[in-house]
């Protein structure tokens, strides 16, 4: 199997790597789900809910416009840094390996070394380690056909979920309602 591919990054193909690579997969969103209810609970049993209520509503829109502002500043830092999005790629995707060429160097990733991958409508991320990826777009491919074989190749041979999110979710769920329980004075 041969299927090639070849194109340029666009700034914004940058954003939406860095964003997929950001979304937490489901487990972690029930996490979250959980903590901020932890956090509601916690405030309606504080001393004084209103002021408790404020403040969870402060962090939470803190968190979110602090999550886009790191998306666009972390692409935007990436894409300045990182010749090879802004030079011409071209590759191809055997049975054995990714293999892609830009004008500042080459890679060949064997499918064996890769951690797992995350998949969005026109975007693969491949993961060599747990905070690293390789963002492949749809553009690159000349046809719809190769890149569902593409997608049908990563999926049968990359693990796809992430490999013990609970432990990190837990020590982090954890951490937070300590902080929370020293916040609204309940312990």
């Amino acid at each position: 199997m041969r299927i090639p591919l070849a194109g340029q990054y666009r700034r914004s193909e940058i954003r939406k790597a860095i964003a997929l690579q950001m979304w937490p997969s489901l487990p972690l969103l029930v996490l979250a789900a959980l903590f901020l209810a932890c956090l509601v609970l916690l405030a309606a049993m504080s001393d004084d809910p209103s002021r408790a209520f404020a403040i969870v509503a402060k962090l939470g829109l803190a968190y979110a416009v602090g999550m886009v502002a790191f998306c666009f500043v972390a692409a935007e830092l990436q894409w300045r840094g990182g010749k090879g999005y802004r030079s011409p790629v071209e590759g191809e995707v055997t049975e054995e390996a990714l293999h892609l060429r830009h004008a500042h160097g080459h890679t060949t990733i064997p499918w064996a070394d890769l951690y797992r991958y995350k998949a969005a409508r026109g975007m693969v991320l491949l993961y060599n380690s747990p905070f690293n990826s390789v963002p492949i777009a749809r553009r690159l491919f000349d046809s719809e056909e190769a890149w569902v074989r593409f997608r049908s190749h990563v999926q049968a041979s990359v693990p796809g979920p992430a490999r013990g999110w609970w432990v990190g979710g837990a020590l982090f769920l954890f951490f937070f309602l300590l902080i929370a329980l020293s916040l609204f004075n309940v312990y």
